[in-house]
């Protein structure tokens, strides 16, 4: 049997269901949605795989919108190490003017390994050396 789920709140749904009955989100809208909101979308999943996924296709992808997710996310995640991994590469491959300045104060995270990747991330972008498109260490 398939379960589904609303892609908003990831409450479980049923499969005829129209709207969301927890948040009322369309899920026939969401056939609709473009694959870069989808994405984003998925930075809140509950599984922390899929988030990790959604994160490290926005940076691949160049996704300039997910720039204020991704530094909401560095503020207010402490628990998750790879996932703030991920997320710290993502943003070091997003061309937007705001990385350096996040992934610098990401130095500064409570996070020890947090705080030490990000300032390997910054050494790599000084010297100008790649970043991997996927991460061996978070998926």
């Amino acid at each position: 049997m398939i379960t589904y789920y609303c892609p908003k709140c990831w409450q479980i749904v049923d499969e005829k269901e129209k709207n969301c009955p927890r948040c009322g989100f369309s899920l026939d809208e969401f056939s609709n949605q473009e694959y870069e909101q989808k994405l984003l979308d998925a930075l809140d999943h509950t599984i922390p795989e899929r988030r990790m996924i959604a994160a490290q296709i926005l940076g691949n992808l160049n996704i300039q919108e997910a720039v204020p997710i991704l530094k909401e996310i560095l503020a207010n995640e402490t628990e998750d190490y790879y996932f703030l991994r991920t997320v710290l590469l993502a943003l070091a491959k997003i061309d937007h003017p705001e990385k350096l300045e996040i992934i610098e104060h990401a130095k500064c995270h409570p996070s020890t390994l947090v705080s030490q990747f990000a300032q390997e991330l910054l050494e790599k972008i000084e010297d100008q050396k790649n970043i991997e498109t996927w991460d061996r260490f978070s998926g």
